[in-house]
């Protein structure tokens, strides 16, 4: 991800593209192909790379400026500029005519993250990794934790404690899966 954005930084710069937020959205919007053909690509049973079906453009980007704008319990990703920039706003007063190189990188660390964990399997829930026995099973007990974490035991900080569901021992569910390979 990461060359491709360095690389077209490079060209737009030599060709006077703005700076701060609108960078980053120019620069998103201009490889939407690149990131939907080349970049949201998941490996399939046969080991070959194709696009993914359920990481798109749109909802990347639609979610990234939601993030940049409105975030999530009071914390926000940083793309460069001032907090109260945003692309509705025509205010150019950015804080550094570099700083949406900054947020690039914020962006390219958080899709790194999200193919190892998500999109390089199409799948957008948490993948099973725990095996025990000599046969290699994949306990249920993966449900409630994997590699020694207790998710039922997870808490809010007190500050997010609003978001905190208390446990539902009687709760139940069926999962399916998205997973091409079995």
């Amino acid at each position: 991800m990461m060359k491709f954005l360095i690389l077209y930084l490079l060209i737009a710069q030599t060709n006077g593209a703005s700076s701060g937020l609108p960078a980053i959205h120019k620069t998103f919007t201009a490889m939407k192909n690149v990131i939907n053909t080349q970049l949201f690509l998941y490996e399939t049973p046969m080991m070959e790379w194709i696009p993914s079906t359920v990481y798109q453009f749109n909802g990347f980007f639609a979610g990234l400026k939601i993030m940049q704008e409105v975030g999530v319990a009071g914390l926000k990703i940083y793309l460069g500029g001032h907090e109260n920039d945003s692309p509705l706003n025509n205010d150019s007063n950015y804080d550094c005519p570099h700083c949406y190189m900054y947020g690039l990188i914020n962006v390219a660390a958080f899709l790194a993250q999200a193919m190892k964990e998500t999109i390089r399997y199409d799948a957008c829930d948490e993948n099973s990794w725990d095996r025990v026995g000599e046969d290699l099973m994949y306990p249920i007990s993966n449900s409630c934790g994997q590699l020694g974490q207790s998710y039922q035991d997870y808490h809010c900080s007190e500050e997010e404690r609003h978001m905190e569901c208390p446990v539902d021992s009687q709760m139940t569910i069926t999962a399916m899966t998205n997973a091409k390979w079995w």
